[in-house]
């Protein structure tokens, strides 16, 4: 199975890449210029999609599913903020 991580570094991978050289192949008129501007647009809202992803997962686990309770992380972001308040 390939995790979100190695999912996300081979989305971003490809916009690069995209960014590299699309601009020659349009150029050379191997790829129109619309078709290029289209494809690297949608690699990058699968990078967002796939980043924000992520950021919901890591969200999520800062919840203790195994005994209900919440974990550390939690309490200690809402006494950082209440002690700098």
């Amino acid at each position: 199975m390939i995790t979100l991580e190695e999912q996300i570094a081979e989305a971003q991978r490809e916009l690069a890449l995209r960014r590299k050289c699309y601009p020659q192949w349009i150029k050379s008129g191997k790829l129109d210029a619309s078709d290029a501007h289209y494809q690297w647009q949608a690699q990058a809202a699968i990078v967002r999609t796939l980043m924000r992803l992520d950021a919901e997962q890591q969200q999520h686990s800062l919840f203790d599913a195994s005994g209900g309770g919440v974990e550390w992380r939690v309490i200690m972001i809402f006494t950082k903020r209440s002690t700098t308040a």
